[in-house]
């Protein structure tokens, strides 16, 4: 039997949220996302990057969405939206282990925009996050203060979806982590964007 495909609850107007800075969002050091996560401790991590102002400073454990939902759902079913798709090639994929920095909210005046401007608004340095990126940091946040990140906005990320179209993450209420979609031309007021720092280069 082929799996239903449930797209995410869009929200009602009544509950646009008003996107505000992340409060009092601490740095998480590798041994607490380890702990967070179920992972296992990082050994010799490289130096904690400074602390810049309007970012959240974390480890990236590198591992993909997938292992996040087993890892954490496991603990916390409330932090993954039930949807089938989501276990397409794009929640598979992994990074490199290290520190990120990822904005605490939104870059201004991103709501409403076609997705197409959304990715030219990357200031200089910075670049739009996969949505592997965006759901760790996501659910770091979640987990140490029992608040979604970003107003309860969703996200566009640099990922693709089984149907080629951008994936889009976002953490709405209490349904959690959601996953969905956006063609070039498409744009709402519950859709913005957050960006990360370039990260360092590899060493060679």
């Amino acid at each position: 039997m082929a799996k239903t495909i449930r797209k995410p609850r869009e929200p009602n107007k009544a509950d646009v949220p008003t996107p505000d800075p992340t409060q009092d969002t601490p740095t998480f050091p590798p041994e607490r996302v380890a702990e967070l996560f179920g992972l296992p401790a990082v050994p010799a991590p490289p130096p904690t990057p400074r602390d810049r102002d309007g970012f959240v400073t974390f480890w990236d454990p590198g591992v993909s969405i997938a292992t996040l939902r087993l890892q954490v759902a496991s603990r916390r079913p409330a932090v993954f939206y039930p949807a089938a798709w989501a276990d397409g090639p794009f929640a598979r994929d992994r990074g490199r282990p290290g520190w990120r920095q990822v904005r605490t909210d939104l870059i201004p005046d991103s709501l409403a925009r076609p997705v197409r401007e959304l990715l030219t608004l990357a200031p200089f340095g910075e670049e739009v996050p996969s949505a592997r990126l965006l759901t760790t940091v996501m659910l770091l946040v979640k987990l140490t203060t029992e608040k979604w990140p970003f107003g309860g906005c969703r996200l566009l990320s640099t990922s693709r979806s089984p149907t080629d179209r951008l994936v889009q993450v976002g953490a709405c209420d209490d349904w959690g982590v959601q996953f969905s979609w956006a063609g070039d031309e498409y744009a709402s007021p519950f859709l913005g964007v957050a960006t990360t720092l370039l990260p360092p280069p590899a060493r060679v």
